[in-house]
């Protein structure tokens, strides 16, 4: 894997992006940095699969689990505390903090609703589709 530095737009944060496949590595802490709302250091659960990659910084082992209040797979050196996101994959963790920022009723995906289908993320992204379904066919 060979890694080059870029900075990001800002500037603030130097970022090892893979000029291969565009899989960028954040260093620890720096993810918080470019998301402000992403954990410093997020917690890996007990049961994180292992993952097939090696930390580019310390060639340790890396555990792969979705990011916390998300479904975006991440892979975390737990010695070095690094995190490495495959291409895209920052896109998809602002586009959900995003929405989670502009819906915070949505924050809580256990509760259910009788009438209105599931709750929490997961029923208001049901409910953007349908309604984005709706206008489609409507117009």
């Amino acid at each position: 894997m060979f890694l080059t530095e870029r900075k990001t737009r800002d500037g603030k944060v130097t970022l090892d992006v893979c000029e291969h496949c565009g899989g960028v590595w954040f260093d620890r802490g720096e993810l918080h940095d470019v998301l402000d709302a992403a954990e410093k250091k997020p917690r890996v659960p007990s049961d994180a699969e292992a993952s097939k990659r090696s930390c580019p910084r310390c060639r340790k082992p890396m555990r792969v689990f979705d990011y916390p209040e998300t479904f975006v797979k991440v892979d975390v050196c737990e010695d070095c505390g690094g995190i490495w996101l495959d291409k895209g994959k920052l896109k998809e963790l602002t586009a959900v903090r995003r929405f989670r920022a502009a819906n915070p009723q949505t924050n809580d995906d256990t509760k259910e609703t009788d009438q209105q289908g599931p709750g929490g993320i997961k029923g208001a992204l049901i409910r953007f589709i349908n309604g984005a379904i709706d206008g489609m066919i409507h117009t």
